[in-house]
């Protein structure tokens, strides 16, 4: 028999013995216990119940609006504002210091009087146009003597209404006696208030004591 035959022969025995035992009793299928099923069920449930649980959880999230995160602001610090203390500074006050002066004495003057009395007082009303005759009667108080030949009674100011301005001394007045001096006066047309002023002067010496005065009214009432 050539190879070639015995070779196709050997395949067909080997196909046939193949398909028998593919013809043979089929082996039965395992059976399931029926608690194993009814817990495997219970278990693919509640791990699909969990699932959806845990998507809708998910979904929960993703939709909910995120609060806006408070951010506490730290209050602004106090700064302390420094107290201004105001410090006053004495400024020293300037003394003057006073210029020397001369040294008055009061030495009293040897030529000094007193007026005793005197007739118009002041103050009294003379009529326009009129003259009259003032009186002074004044006393030597001081240490000189008052020599007639050596002193004057002079007008030394105030209204122009003296009939004469300058009067010698009636006598020499000793210190302590008494002299009567007198002028002569004319009361101005114009009615008003008068005055005029005297002195008794050395006149060689230009030196001048014992002032006196009178003051009065004219008028026509």
């Amino acid at each position: 028999m050539p190879r070639k035959t015995v070779f196709f022969v050997w395949l067909l025995i080997v196909l046939m013995v193949g398909f028998s035992g593919c013809q043979s009793t089929p082996t039965p299928e395992p059976t399931m216990d029926p608690s194993v099923w009814t817990q495997t069920a219970v278990a693919a449930q509640t791990l699909e119940q969990g699932t959806q649980e845990a998507l809708q959880t998910a979904q929960a999230r993703l939709n909910v609006t995120p609060s806006p995160t408070l951010t506490s602001t730290p209050a602004p610090t106090r700064t302390a504002t420094p107290t201004v203390t105001l410090t006053i500074t004495q400024v020293p006050t300037r003394t003057s210091t006073p210029l020397p002066s001369a040294t008055i004495t009061n030495t009293p003057s040897p030529f000094t009087c007193r007026l005793v009395s005197q007739v118009p007082r002041d103050g009294s009303t003379i009529k326009p146009n009129t003259q009259f005759t003032v009186t002074w009667t004044v006393q030597n108080m001081g240490k000189a003597l008052w020599e007639n030949i050596a002193i004057d009674l002079m007008q030394l100011g105030g209204d122009k209404i003296a009939v004469q301005t300058i009067y010698d001394l009636p006598h020499t007045v000793k210190p302590g006696e008494m002299v009567n001096l007198q002028v002569e006066l004319k009361a101005p047309e114009a009615t008003g208030y008068y005055r005029t002023d005297w002195k008794l002067a050395i006149v060689d010496q230009g030196f001048t004591f014992c002032p006196l005065y009178v003051d009065f009214w004219v008028s026509d009432r």
